[in-house]
């Protein structure tokens, strides 16, 4: 059960309690005024002749003094009853362990997921460390490629290799002018 309800639930139940014994204390006070009552009738009865009066005053005292005690002792609060707040904090809690029980065992699934994986990449020689100098390896060459390509050979490359595209384009053209020969015959 969520700790907000179980405090709501202790301080309904400590109102209820404390509600009930001051209801004790209140009909204990009210036999208490009865007997004094009655006793202040005896006494002016009787004109102090300590028979029924003394008995009747010593039950009133003392039912007074036991509906004083429950009245003290009703005042102070057992359980303090829950705020939002404290629902709000609970209620982030339990999310949040919620949250991380679920992050928790989507990881470990994950984990059981790949870890056949890693095997089969490891048994087929692929380490974390060949992955590392394969990069490593793909990037310096990209670099020597960069640097060959500024130097004057390269540029001179470039040349060699832009004049035979066009040596290229242009023996395709000229194949196509002697198949276009027909048509000149035709004009």
């Amino acid at each position: 059960m969520i700790e907000f309800a179980q405090n709501l639930k202790r301080g309904i139940s400590d109102s209820f309690r404390r509600t009930g014994m001051k209801i004790g204390g209140g009909i204990v006070a009210a036999i208490a005024f009865g007997f004094l009552t009655a006793a202040l009738w005896s006494f002016l009865a009787v004109e102090l002749d300590w028979g029924s009066t003394l008995a009747s005053l010593a039950v009133g005292g003392g039912f007074l003094v036991i509906a004083l005690a429950l009245f003290i002792a009703a005042r102070k609060p057992r359980h303090r009853m829950p705020t939002g707040d404290d629902l709000k904090r609970e209620v982030q809690a339990r999310v949040s362990l919620a949250k991380d029980a679920a992050v928790g065992q989507v990881r470990s699934k994950f984990d059981e997921a790949v870890q056949p994986l890693k095997e089969k990449a490891e048994r087929a020689g692929a380490t974390p460390e060949r992955a590392a100098a394969v990069r490593d390896g793909a990037i310096h060459g990209a670099s020597q490629v960069d640097q060959a390509a500024s130097t004057n050979l390269g540029s001179m490359g470039k040349l060699i290799g832009a004049f035979a595209v066009g040596l290229t384009i242009a023996s395709a053209i000229r194949g196509r002018n002697d198949d276009d020969d027909d048509f000149d015959d035709i004009i």
